[in-house]
């Protein structure tokens, strides 16, 4: 084919580089901070957040890097920019962000969030700024090529730093600085997010290899980082990945074996484009099917294969572990990620936008519709209680919290950048190695971009989508495909006024965004401190005092109803003294100052977001813990809050549950009855309900009545074994623990997981001299529940021959307000 459009070239980068001010250099190495070297930076301390860590160094580099930028502009008395239809499509994005944030109900949330929430306006509008600056800061071919090489030295120091912590090298231990505890524990983010870095890094290692003709050093580095990016997606094993990964290296082999690219060795780039010509004409064609890119399909499809296979075959169980899970079970690797379906986000889009079509249910939002219509059977699975606040990707998500027209200004923009794409690999190359620049800018933007449709990346991952956008654009500004306008105002008064006046708004607005994030920050490193201090040591103490400093750092709902339950819990300290214990005057003044303050929190988190339902449950708790002590309102208060709950997350099996509690706090077993049963319609698998059940038969005498109805039940579905725990529960309240165990043994046989089964069930066979099986099965409970002290206890106490619960503390377990385990996965689901 003569009329070759790609060409694989010698490059050696001398390229002179335009003079730029030291103000827009200092923005330039800003950016390259936050775009290539990002994935690096953590604080070593656990007590620091670390994904907030990382948007904070990322926002940083950005407002930064624009606030020198600002005043670069200021300084030369005019503005140069790229000029194309895809910037206004930017700006239509950010309008409809801001509006749907004004129209969502609840400002403050929609706008900023925690801090550095993806889908809130002002990170988004800090996004999209770090696309721009880049987009104008690295119009040059050294710059955009010096963030590609800085980027694949990152990621060989990634791959680096997880390689040594293998298993069968150091470990997890190693190198872990109180923060990487285990071999999913990454630099980037969530294990899912090391693979699409990964992938990243081989897509463009793989365009650069088969493009470009490097010096040794370089191609050996860029095989490496192709090389080994490869063995660890193998190792994380995400699906999305590989789908993407295949159809990307199929489309770059199309496109490179269609269009046709030849080797040319050169040594320099040629500045005159005419001798350059006859220098190609004198070269040996030589054309080859690129390898590596088919290397990356095959791989592909096997990995895809092995997942989508399973264990049979036709019918026909051909093995016993799929590829993944061998490797998972070598390396360690045990990790849990859940997000909404597409079924789910489809269906939480279409009824958003029944109600609100436009605009959506508001920037940052996504959560308030998800609890109002997520699908039921979500409840019966260990992710029931998972507020979940975004779809099955980052642009579906935008469906739902930005409407109609939110969905036509990211259509724009992304017909803008695929047009913009196409004209780059099908236009006739001029400088070949911008062409590079260009070709492998928007194959690895489009991959991210691809991402972001199907999967939520962390904060890191996703500023890479708007890195490499803004790279591309700027390897087009390079290549003359995109205009650039210069606008001096120094020289005309008017034109200098407003554009004066609108460079320090810009400039003010930027410093302002850098005090807003800092404080955000300040509140989440305090807040972070505040859990690890009451987690690990159970300072109530230092607890409040960090909950403290983070609201005064940045006002924020989950450190005011922290402060409300503290206080609750202090004032449960006070009242477990017994009868006695507000005999003085000084207990009594000490209960009133626990509970205001226990009001004043909860109010305090419901005046930030009315529409929370776990700060209506905040309130309702306050004044539940007065309904026993029959203090006038307590009941009515605690009853509307919890009802208010409901109205923003009907769906919560919990809240029912809580309105089952209070009714008994009231004297009302009646009602009671009524809320469980509402509990169990939402999850009919729910535990906690069912033993809060058999404690209230219990409590009223009637477990002969209540066990011969659960029986019934049991006959009607054999197969359940919930009702199994609960006949099984009655049993052991009635001391029939022979009984007892014959149903709770059937409720593990039918789960073989069931936690709280296998622990009652354990408490029945000591109870029946079974001393061996039950150390089994508190051995079984252990593993799912590895920090629960009382099992320690327990499984000391039997392998000493004394009772298992010898020296534990009252209430027994068939008594206390809460089940003595967890099931599997609740951690997660928390």
């Amino acid at each position: 084919m003569e009329n070759e459009n790609i060409e694989k070239l010698e490059v050696k980068v001398e390229e002179p580089i335009n003079k730029v001010s030291a103000l827009e250099k200092i923005a330039f190495v800003l950016l390259l901070l936050g775009g290539s070297v990002s994935s690096l930076f953590f604080f070593p301390s656990a007590s620091f957040p670390f994904q907030f860590g990382k948007g904070l160094f990322i926002f940083l580099a950005v407002l930064g890097a624009a606030i020198m930028w600002l005043i670069a502009r200021l300084k030369e008395g005019r503005i140069t920019l790229p000029t194309h239809f895809i910037f206004g499509s930017v700006i239509l994005i950010l309008l409809i962000n801001f509006i749907s944030s004004f129209t969502s109900g609840s400002l403050a949330e929609s706008l900023l969030g925690s801090g550095f929430d993806i889908f809130a306006s002002l990170p988004l509008l800090v996004l999209f700024v770090f696309l721009g600056l880049t987009a104008v800061l690295f119009r040059s071919k050294n710059r955009i090529f010096s963030s590609y090489l800085i980027f694949v030295v990152v990621s060989a120091v990634i791959i680096l730093f997880h390689v040594l912590r293998l298993p069968f090298l150091f470990g997890p231990g190693f190198l872990s600085f109180g923060l990487f505890t285990n071999t999913v524990s990454n630099l980037v983010g969530k294990w899912n997010d090391l693979s699409i870095f990964f992938a990243l890094g081989t897509v463009l290692s793989l365009v650069t290899l088969e493009l470009l003709s490097l010096g040794f050093a370089t191609r050996f580095l860029f095989y490496a980082v192709f090389g080994l990016a490869l063995v660890f997606l193998v190792i994380v094993n995400f699906t999305v990945s590989w789908i993407v990964l295949g159809i990307f290296s199929l489309v770059l082999t199309v496109y490179l074996v269609s269009i046709g690219y030849r080797r040319v060795s050169l040594l320099g780039r040629t500045q005159n484009a005419a001798a350059e010509e006859e220098e190609n004409a004198n070269q040996k064609t030589v054309k080859k099917i690129p390898v590596l890119p088919l290397v990356v399909f095959v791989i592909s499809l096997i990995m895809l294969s092995d997942s989508f296979l399973g264990m049979s075959l036709f019918g026909f169980q051909f093995r016993t572990q799929t590829l993944g899970q061998v490797i998972s079970n070598k390396l360690q690797i045990f990790q849990i990620e859940t997000r909404p379906s597409w079924g789910s986000t489809y269906g939480i889009a279409k009824t958003a936008l029944k109600k609100d079509p436009l605009f959506g249910v508001g920037s940052n939002r996504f959560v308030k519709e998800w609890l109002l219509s997520k699908p039921a059977e979500v409840n019966n699975t260990v992710f029931w209680s998972n507020d979940f606040n975004f779809g099955i990707g980052v642009l579906p998500t935008f469906v739902v919290t930005t409407g109609l027209l939110g969905v036509i200004s990211w259509a724009l923009f992304f017909l803008a950048f695929l047009g913009l794409g196409l004209k780059a690999l099908l236009s006739s190359p001029g400088d070949r190695f911008a062409r590079y620049l260009s070709v492998s800018s928007f194959f690895t933007s489009l991959m991210l971009w691809v991402f972001a449709l199907l999967y939520v990346p962390s904060i890191t991952v996703l500023a890479l989508a708007f890195f490499f956008t803004g790279l591309f654009l700027a390897a087009l500004s390079e290549e003359k495909i995109l205009k650039v306008r210069t606008l001096p105002f120094a020289n005309n008064p008017k034109l200098g006024f407003v554009s004066v006046l609108v460079l320090i708004v810009l400039l003010v607005g930027s410093v302002v965004l850098v005090y807003i994030f800092i404080k955000k920050f300040s509140a989440a490193l305090n807040l972070q401190k505040a859990v690890a201090a009451y987690n690990v040591a159970g300072d109530i103490a230092k607890t409040e005092e960090g909950l403290i400093r983070s609201v005064e750092a940045s006002p924020n709902e989950t450190a005011y109803r922290f402060l409300s339950e503290l206080s609750l819990i202090k004032t449960n300290q006070l009242l477990s003294g017994g009868e006695n214990a507000l005999g003085s005057d000084e207990a009594r003044t000490k209960l009133q100052g626990f509970l205001g303050d226990a009001q004043r929190y909860a109010q305090a988190a419901l005046d930030l977001n009315r529409e929370n339902y776990q700060n209506w449950i905040a309130s309702g708790r306050v004044y539940e813990i007065l309904v026993p002590l029959r203090v006038d309102g307590a009941y009515a208060n605690a009853k509307q809050s919890y009802e208010q709950a409901l109205i923003f997350n009907p769906h919560n099996p919990e809240i029912y549950l809580m309105l089952a509690r209070l009714e008994v706090a009231n004297r009302d077993n009646k009602k009671a009855r009524v809320y469980i049963a509402d509990a169990l319609k939402e999850k009919n698998n729910y535990t906690e309900a069912i033993f809060f059940l058999s404690q209230i038969e219990a409590s009223e005498g009637n477990l002969k009545a209540a066990i011969s109805s659960v029986e019934s039940a049991a006959l009607i579905s054999p197969n359940e074994p919930v009702i199994q725990f609960q006949l099984g529960l009655l049993k052991y309240n009635s001391k029939d623990y022979k009984g007892a165990a014959t149903a709770l043994e059937r409720a593990v046989a039918l789960n073989s997981v069931y936690a709280n089964a296998k622990y009652f069930l354990g408490l029945s066979y000591e109870k029946l001299g079974r001393i061996k099986d039950a150390t089994a099965q508190f051995e079984d409970v252990k593993k799912t529940n590895p920090d629960n002290k009382e099992l320690d206890s327990i499984l000391k106490n039997l392998k000493a021959g004394r009772p298992a619960l010898a020296n534990t503390p009252p209430p027994e377990p068939e008594k206390r307000a809460t089940l003595p385990v967890k099931e599997e996965g609740e951690e997660v689901a928390q």
